[in-house]
């Protein structure tokens, strides 16, 4: 059987979509060039699918839908146990609910992810989102709604180099007023300012100019070996103050080291043309429809139940040990979590050393995000986000009219500088941010009725995936093999790190290594059916069980 992964990940994808032949393209370069034993998913025998029992390790999007992907195979739910360390699902997907109602509705902040683009590579969420909601109707439960998400407003400002704000469109216009060196700013050739967005499509002209997949794909993985900033120095010839310029407005501090690949794949994610979405209350909704659809055909979803160690395998079973509980053995297990919290169980010795150091090695980034409600709207912005060089960088607008609650957050150095203060001198922090931006704002007015904050490189969920120079080439796939029965997923096992499209992604694979046979993403080709009788609706290879 000829193994293709990439024609998996992006079943149902438009197949002139250049970004998705690219990511096609990637995909299969990298497994091609795997260092070591050359990677087979289905080294594995197919089980009975009637019979065979799996362990998931991991309640995020990822486990989710690998336990979601086992039923569409007619894995019995029964048969099916998902292990959450922490008190919640859904991992770096988190909607929180403050306490006091405003405008009639419940205020809420996505303190992880908070928007889905409408584009190809994107799709399997949507497909995931229309299952859902067939499923919801046919239960007579609240729809999980889609509602528009501004990515950017005219309003939004940018305040760096302690000058005034002004907007986006001004200085995009307008470089110079940013307060940067004019040797950063100004290109001589042309005899001009540049905007920061207009230097970086200069620096990525090399591979988006290339239209043959193949061809671009051979250009990006010639810089594997490299982090962006090297490439900005040694490539482009910018010196330390242009790349500053344009990592400070577009980006954040550390973010241009890593890998060229890596950057130039997440900027694509960022299609300016892409509608983009989100759930009214928040993409939690979607984690609870998850849970939901699974409670119901009886899968076991045991919370605040931290997994202490990974069994060698034993007649055909794998066993895994709570941390305050008695070990279960299963037939298969699917252990979709970070490297941080696997690094920190007890694994078995026959795994191999380059997946330990897999495990040590691959880079994540940490990520700080604080929400924050208040008595009324003091902001005049539809949505959108406005952006300064303090710490904790980026000022999110809610885009549901009715929200009286900002966001705010950081990536990287950012995020790692506001965990070294103290609750208070963060919360000084942040509205010294926020009144940068918006300096005519009464202080009254910028005293919040609730605050919570996250650092996500603190929890079970652990920081986000962020490859360095080679570690795509070096890692990557190891880190995705199998280990006997033991499979793996999470947002770092795709090439969408930081997206729950890369999450439901690796579950594709991870749950290919269990079953032995490919498995194709749940998702409708057209609109929804009527309310059937029958037990099952049928999606390419596989089933949702309604």
């Amino acid at each position: 059987m000829t193994w293709s992964l990439a024609s998996q990940a992006f079943a149902g994808a438009p197949a002139d979509d250049d970004d998705v032949q690219l990511y096609t393209a990637y995909e299969q370069w990298l497994r091609e060039n795997s260092p070591g034993d050359p990677v087979e998913p289905l080294r594995n025998e197919s089980p009975d699918v009637k019979t065979v029992t799996v362990g998931i390790v991991g309640g995020g999007h990822a486990g989710l839908y690998s336990a979601m992907l086992l039923l569409g195979q007619g894995v019995p739910g029964r048969n099916i146990t998902v292990f959450e360390a922490s008190d919640r699902l859904g991992g770096r997907v988190y909607t929180h609910q403050f306490k006091a109602r405003q405008n009639d509705v419940t205020q809420y902040s996505d303190l992880g992810a908070m928007r889905l683009p409408d584009i190809p590579a994107h799709k399997i969420v949507f497909d995931v989102i229309a299952d859902l909601n067939v499923w919801l109707a046919q239960h007579t439960k609240p729809l999980l709604k889609q509602i528009p998400y501004h990515l950017s407003a005219p309003e939004n400002l940018i305040s760096v180099n302690g000058r005034k704000p002004i907007s986006v469109v001004k200085a995009e216009t307008n470089p110079e007023l940013l307060g940067f060196p004019a040797s950063a700013t100004k290109d001589e050739s042309q005899r001009k300012h540049v905007s920061a967005s207009g230097f970086m499509n200069l620096a990525l002209h090399r591979f988006t100019s290339i239209k043959d997949p193949e061809k671009r794909l051979a250009t990006i993985l010639s810089y594997d070996n490299i982090s962006f900033s090297q490439y900005l120095r040694a490539e482009m010839g910018w010196q330390a103050d242009r790349i500053n310029y344009v990592e400070t407005v577009l980006s954040a501090t550390g973010n241009f080291d890593r890998a060229v690949p890596e950057v130039v794949l997440s900027r694509g994610e960022f299609d300016p043309n892409a509608r983009w979405v989100t759930l009214a209350g928040g993409l939690g909704k979607l984690t609870a429809a998850m849970a939901d659809y699974l409670r119901a055909h009886n899968v076991a979803i045991h919370m605040t139940t931290p997994i202490a160690a990974v069994g060698e395998t034993k007649d055909g079973k794998v066993p895994l040990t709570p941390a305050n509980g008695t070990p279960r053995s299963f037939h298969r297990v699917i252990l979709a979590i970070p490297t941080a919290p696997l690094r920190l169980m007890d694994t078995p010795a026959s795994w191999a050393v380059e997946k330990k150091a897999a495990m040590r090695r691959l880079a994540t980034e940490d990520l700080y995000k604080v929400g924050l409600q208040f008595p009324k709207r003091w902001w005049d912005s539809p949505g959108g986000q406005s952006h300064t060089d303090r710490a904790p960088w980026w000022l999110v607008y809610p885009s549901d009219p009715k929200m009286n609650t900002v966001l705010l957050y950081g990536w990287a150095t950012d995020a790692r500088n506001m965990a070294t203060l103290s609750q208070d001198q963060r919360l000084k922090v942040i509205t010294d941010a926020i009144r940068s931006l918006h300096p005519k704002v009464r202080q009254t007015d910028l005293k919040p009725l609730e605050t919570v904050e996250v650092f996500w490189g603190n929890t079970q969920a652990g920081g986000i995936g962020h490859f360095g120079p080679g570690q795509f080439t070096d890692y990557y796939n190891i880190m995705q093999r199998n280990e006997g029965y033991v499979s793996f997923a999470g947002e770092h096992l795709s090439l969408h790190h930081g997206w729950i499209a890369g999450a439901c992604q690796s579950a594709l694979l991870a749950v290919s290594h269990a079953l032995g046979m490919i498995v194709n993403p749940i998702g409708f080709d057209a609109a929804p059916p009527p309310p059937r009788t029958e037990t099952t609706t049928t999606h390419r290879a596989v089933k949702l069980v309604t």
